[in-house]
């Protein structure tokens, strides 16, 4: 047992003591006067508290603040390395036994847990006073043993059991595992002679926030051991966030309030997509003809529309049937919303299946001969082949494997850019363009932030610039001689109506008019077919 005087200034500031793995606390009396816990259970396993006292001595003002706890337990592994209990750290065989916490009138919480996993933990014999909502709360128990606990009036003190949380306040929740821990049945870790009705247990039943099934805690932690270090919690909890997702089911897409509101990346990313296509435009060059909003008119027809009568969340929309789904935007954001922007803008500029195709040629060059991961199928189809490579991958590199790929995504990119040019010289009207704004992986990193969402670009939308060809440009002459031809033909219609103004017979009337309209539609068709398909380009 350590007093505050040896603990560190991180724990000074939020608990009177540290209990440590096999060792206990008894007999003390606690009065808190500050925002401190009382006693914090910090280990892998065997530590207990009996016969204390906890009373909250606190200004008024201060009791009324929450996440104050007399007892809190927290799961500690070290080697899954820092701040572990948000990596789904055990705590194993603790006990909180007679002990006495009176909160007075503040929010002072009895024995709360909040993260990692909790296996033979047996609470009893408790006293508890305090408004709080959680005069109980476990998260993460597994298995325990909880009984006759109760306020100083007799009254059965309220449990309230939760899911397992990761991720720190990036509330992701597991609701049931495929392997590695299992949630025993209330009936096994709730004493009968109490009975059930002061216990909530919501372990198995979604929260706010991210819900997974089938979770895969084995794999997820032999992951967790590549990650790299980082230097705050916060940052720490955005990758595990990005990391967790990969082995579990989301069971919901309720992301608000998480560490990571799919919908609002989804629109952002697809919003940043938008602003680089920009407004209505008609380049003579462009092979998807008009756009608006980088729609094309092949794919506006398919959704009944013209380009040019869009609106912006009509394209939101069909960005998000035609592109982010046919990719598996949401699984892509589970492993990294950069990640997830680069292929849906190689989608949207390039197509689906190019995009697929790029990262599976990737994944395949990158496994070490398979001896990674087997190499997947090169169909341009992101499914569950495609992202069971991408999991191995990262499995394998850990964090830094998602900036590697992306160079060879944006690398490939800019070698297709060239390709295509080289094929068809009329495109060199973009290449500059295309090199200069999708040839990089640059995003926010405030997107992996709900708290702190980018700046929306919905309102800085680049307007339409009227497409102007350069005088003697090839489109210029081009234009041109195709005027010619025309009013070539136009004129042939002008000399039939002159000459019925002047009564000409019918033979020299039909005569110059075959001749001036033929002359007009042979030059219209040597122009476009010949002339500026084979000189012009």
């Amino acid at each position: 047992m350590f007093n505050n005087a040896h603990l560190s200034s991180e724990i000074q500031k939020t608990a009177h003591y540290l209990i440590g793995a096999g060792q206990a606390a008894r007999d003390l009396h606690i009065a808190l006067e500050g925002t401190e816990d009382g006693i914090r259970l910090q280990a892998s396993r065997d530590c207990t508290v009996q016969y204390c006292v906890i009373d909250d001595a606190a200004l008024a003002v201060i009791q009324q603040q929450p996440h104050r706890d007399a007892i809190q337990l927290i799961p500690e592994d070290n080697s899954l390395g820092w701040r572990s209990q948000f990596a789904g750290a055990r705590l194993i065989n603790a006990g909180v036994h007679h002990c006495r916490i009176d909160g007075g009138l503040g929010m002072l919480q009895g024995v709360f847990a909040g993260d990692g996993l909790l296996e033979q933990v047996l609470i009893t014999n408790n006293v508890i006073d305090t408004h709080s909502m959680h005069q109980i709360s476990l998260s993460g128990l597994l298995s325990g043993w909880i009984s006759n606990n109760r306020e100083s009036s007799g009254q059965l003190v309220p449990v309230l059991l939760r899911p397992a949380r990761f991720c720190g306040g990036g509330n992701i929740w597991v609701l049931n595992f495929a392997n590695g821990a299992t949630y025993a049945p209330v009936g096994e870790i709730i004493d009968p002679q109490d009975g059930f009705d002061h216990v909530d247990d919501q372990r198995q039943q979604p929260q706010s926030g991210i819900n997974l099934v089938d979770f895969d805690l084995v794999g997820f932690q032999s992951a967790v051991r590549l990650l790299p270090v980082y230097s705050s919690a916060q940052e720490y909890c955005r990758a595990l966030a990005h990391l967790i997702l990969q082995f579990g089911k989301v069971l919901n897409s309720n992301h608000q309030g998480s560490i990571m509101d799919f919908a609002a990346l989804r629109r952002q990313i697809i919003l940043k997509v938008i602003n680089d296509e920009g407004r209505y435009v008609n380049h003579p060059a462009d092979r998807g003809k008009a756009t608006n909003f980088g729609i094309t008119a092949a794919t506006a027809s398919r959704h009944g529309k013209r380009p040019e009568n869009i609106s912006l969340e009509e394209a939101i929309e069909i960005y998000e049937s035609d592109f982010w789904s046919v990719i598996q935007g949401d699984q892509l954001l589970s492993f990294s919303a950069q990640l997830a922007h680069e292929l849906f803008d190689i989608a949207v500029h390039m197509g689906p299946g190019r995009a697929g195709d790029l990262l599976q040629r990737a994944l395949n060059v990158m496994n070490s001969n398979g001896t990674h991961y087997s190499d997947v199928k090169l169909d341009g189809v992101i499914g569950g082949e495609t992202l069971g490579a991408l999991r191995g991958f990262l499995a394998k590199r850990g964090g830094e494997g998602i900036d590697v790929l992306l160079k060879a995504l944006v690398s490939m990119r800019g070698a297709a850019f060239v390709n295509i040019s080289e094929h068809n010289p009329s495109q060199e009207a973009f290449t500059y363009g295309w090199v200069a704004n999708r040839v990089h992986y640059q995003v926010p990193e405030d997107w992996s932030r709900v708290s702190q969402p980018p700046i929306s670009v919905e309102h800085s939308i680049k307007p339409a610039v009227p497409v102007q060809t350069e005088p003697f440009s090839k489109p210029w002459i081009k234009s041109k001689l195709i005027h010619l031809g025309v009013s070539w033909a136009v004129t042939g219609i002008v000399s039939l109506i002159a000459l019925f103004g002047y009564d000409a017979d019918t033979e020299t009337v039909a005569a110059i008019s075959a001749s001036m309209q033929a002359l007009g539609g042979v030059a219209v068709v040597i122009i476009r077919k010949y002339f500026t398909k084979t000189v012009l380009n």
